[in-house]
């Protein structure tokens, strides 16, 4: 359509949007509480905060609605890039395939080509992190990265699987020339087990790659690009078992008890540049 962004750029927002809200993760503990960090960067957000955001759709313009997918935006007061909500399911995945393929960095790099590192800069626990990621812009445009806090937890009496994130200053994570910080306001994910089979799926994010891009251009953008990942996500997690069986089919950190321990296997040894 005229005067729409080109297609290279649409796409690079895509693996913006899918990174913002990828982690490594593990497991709490059956009724287990999500324990407070002492660091007040960590405290922004709870679990319960998300699973709100994630359900309440109070004030939200609904921008598509089809093929099962329903997405809505809403303003919000900290930024000009709107915030995007999308629900869908899948009839045929369970939570635990869409968990693992979300966490698996090995699998990651079978098909995120945007890419260019990533990497855990600073683990607090064995349910919480901050990772950096940085991503391939087109042609013209510098590349992006960012500094994101994460969090996971599979959570019984909800039947809930959730992962979120938000971007946060830290000295083991400085900028680097060539790229652009960006930042994640909050963006993750909420996975429910369906009666009968299959997951329910919420995806929110307000994600902004700052730089020069215009405001209008990151929020067309954004609608574009968020409903093409219900696709894309479906089609690497359908192809996940057969691929693990043959690639580390033991390794799942993010199920053990305790958590990810990086000094068993750091992650920033197998996600490279």
């Amino acid at each position: 359509a005229s005067g729409a962004p080109p297609r290279n750029l649409v796409r690079s927002f895509f693996f913006i949007r899918t990174r913002a809200v990828y982690t490594l993760a593990s497991m709490a503990a059956e009724g287990q509480a999500p324990a407070a960090s002492t660091d007040a960067r960590f405290n922004k957000y709870s679990f319960d905060d998300f699973r709100k955001v994630c359900d309440d759709d109070a004030g939200w313009d609904v921008a598509y609605d089809q093929d099962n997918i329903k997405m809505w935006t809403k303003n919000n007061e900290n930024s000009a890039v709107r915030c995007v909500k999308i629900r869908s399911f899948y009839s045929d995945l369970e939570p635990e395939t869409i968990y693992d393929v979300l966490h698996d960095h090995y699998y990651r790099k079978e098909w995120d080509n945007n890419m260019i590192e990533g990497s855990i800069v600073e683990q607090m626990g064995g349910f919480e992190e901050v990772g950096y990621y940085a991503v391939k812009m087109p042609t013209m445009i510098s590349n992006r990265d960012f500094c994101n806090y994460r969090t996971w937890r599979i959570i019984p009496d909800h039947n809930e699987w959730i992962i979120f994130n938000y971007s946060v200053p830290s000295d083991k994570c400085p900028e680097r020339k060539g790229f652009v910080r960006g930042c994640s306001y909050l963006s993750g994910y909420l996975l429910r087990k369906r009666e009968g089979g299959g997951t329910d799926f919420t995806l929110y994010t307000q994600n902004d790659p700052k730089g020069y891009l215009p405001t209008w251009v990151v929020n067309w953008a954004m609608t574009k690009v968020t409903p093409n990942m219900i696709g894309t996500l479906h089609a690497n997690a359908i192809k996940y078992a057969e691929w693990k069986k043959d690639h580390k089919p033991e390794w799942k950190p993010w199920l053990a008890e305790n958590g990810y321990d990086p000094r068993e296997e750091p992650y920033k040894l197998y996600v490279a540049k």
